[in-house]
């Protein structure tokens, strides 16, 4: 991880030296939304109308051109817990966002996930990353800069995303990686999950806060999702209903 604060710290001064002003060590602050369509069965089913239809929470993006790490912004610290009982059962629905943290390894095309699902920590690994990108040629302004729109090809889900070329930073929120720039904004399936920068700050990062995750049981993306899917189901067969909303 030294090796990787001095080759910020390098590149930044090598920029300056010439005059360049491109960004290339800092934060991005981003408002994630995710869209949310719980559906309930039996009696439960009643309740449905009190449930949250969105969830908002507030991530931050620490880069620099070796490496990046996605997390929740410093300041977030909330619960949402809404209880309501319906005949003989009851629902409970937390709404809480989990310690995740998303490190890539841009050098080497590969992220490191600790992820919190039950007050439990898991540290998913992931091979080198394979993701193909489309360049549509569309573009919008964020933050006063202008960013390309580019599609994820290969894959179920209908992930955009818009890169600032002006960061030369192959990263971005959520492990993204893969394109000749910052990505500043992100739309998953039609709006099902938006992520959009905020705000940026170029002041340099130490290594302590690009230093990779360490805690966690050492699992893949399959087995870590499994997990959940299986905890999820004995907790909806549960006398009471908990729902657990996991903002990722």
């Amino acid at each position: 991880m030294k090796k990787h604060l001095l080759l910020c710290f390098a590149i930044g001064a090598f920029a300056s030296s010439f005059g360049q002003t491109s960004i290339t060590s800092g934060k991005v602050t981003y408002e994630q939304i995710i869209k949310l369509d719980i559906k309930l069965s039996g009696e439960a089913s009643q309740l449905e109308s009190i449930l949250p239809k969105e969830r908002k929470s507030n991530k931050e993006l620490l880069f620099c051109e070796a490496a990046s790490l996605y997390k929740n912004e410093e300041s977030l610290n909330d619960e949402e817990v809404i209880k309501e009982t319906s005949g003989t059962g009851s629902i409970t629905i937390k709404m809480k966002e989990s310690d995740d943290l998303i490190y890539t390894d841009i050098s080497n095309q590969s992220t490191i996930e600790q992820r919190e699902f039950l007050n439990r920590l898991f540290l998913v690994e992931s091979d080198k990353n394979t993701a193909k990108w489309k360049v549509t040629g569309n573009s919008k302004t964020i933050l006063d800069i202008n960013c390309i729109e580019a599609e994820l090809v290969d894959t179920s889900k209908n992930l955009k995303a818009w890169f600032a070329p002006t960061i030369a930073v192959s990263s971005g929120p959520n492990g993204l990686m893969g394109l000749p720039g910052l990505i500043l904004a992100v739309d998953i399936d039609n709006g099902k999950t938006t992520i959009i920068a905020k705000g940026i700050d170029s002041t340099p990062i130490s290594a302590k806060e690009l230093s990779k995750p360490k805690k966690g049981k050492k699992v893949s993306k399959d087995e870590f999702a499994q997990i959940v899917k299986e905890k999820n189901e004995e907790r909806a067969n549960s006398s009471g209903t908990s729902i657990v909303i996991m903002a990722q």
